[in-house]
């Protein structure tokens, strides 16, 4: 059952054959379908038979002997293709991967992303307004796949030096909402003063950096799975852009 949903059971509608005619037959069908105009979108060879090449049926108990070894999903994954398709199908991540803590997860999505974004070498820096983040300098400075360049002072914030800052909750809560503030009183200060033919580009600049509802939301970070955080008044703009990271991100996962 996946999600307390019992699951179809299958039914043999024709007798089976042996797999040799089974796959002529099919190297057959598909020829014919192509002289007959057809686009055939499989990407396997005919005679395949859309299985897996050891024809193993991948049951809960098989999986999670088989990824007993593993400290990392995505090393799995690459190894037994097949059975992670299954596992993700029938929703077995929790119990096959169990042996695998949060954080190991965690850290392991964090890689695939930046894999998946071809290791970009984005500026990170810490804002450690209180001096509570000693520890979390020293994870960021012994990471290899960050660009950790160090602390950064808050006058430093809205200039361009860093890509990524990286803060306590309470304080980046009060910077965003700050720099939204912001934004909106600039925006109501220079529009008297700004011809209609610049106002438009200049509103379009000031969201874009600014305003929540063009970045969706903040990754909360620690989950088993992307989870993105949602401004409380977001509208419609902001729950689109929210869905569309979200999709970007499970590519990278993928």
């Amino acid at each position: 059952a996946k999600n307390n949903i019992e699951l179809p059971l299958p039914i043999q509608k024709t007798p089976y054959i042996p797999k040799d005619e089974a796959s002529k037959k099919e190297d057959y069908y598909v020829k014919l379908y192509k002289q007959n105009g057809w686009n055939v979108l499989n990407k396997q060879k005919a005679g395949n038979l859309g299985g897996s090449k050891d024809n193993i049926t991948y049951t809960l108990e098989l999986c999670k002997k088989l990824a007993v070894p593993y400290t990392k999903i995505s090393d799995f994954a690459k190894d037994y293709i097949t059975a992670y398709k299954y596992i993700r199908l029938y929703g077995w991540q929790d119990e096959v991967f169990a042996h695998i803590d949060r954080d190991a997860i965690h850290n392991d999505a964090i890689i695939k992303m930046q894999d998946a974004r071809r290791k970009m070498s984005k500026r990170v820096f810490l804002y450690d307004l209180d001096g509570n983040l000693k520890n979390t300098y020293e994870v960021l400075k012994n990471n290899s796949q960050v660009n950790f360049v160090g602390n950064i002072e808050g006058f430093d914030i809205f200039l361009d030096k860093a890509d990524v800052i990286l803060t306590d909750g309470i304080t980046g809560n009060v910077v965003l909402k700050l720099a939204e503030s912001m934004a909106k009183g600039f925006k109501g200060m220079f529009d008297p003063l700004i011809n209609k033919e610049k106002r438009s580009d200049i509103d379009s600049l000031i969201e874009n950096n600014f305003y929540y509802s063009s970045k969706g939301g903040a990754m909360l970070l620690g989950a088993k799975k992307p989870i993105i955080k949602l401004h409380g008044k977001s509208d419609a703009s902001a729950v689109t852009n929210c869905i569309n990271r979200l999709v970007e991100i499970n590519n990278g996962l993928n």
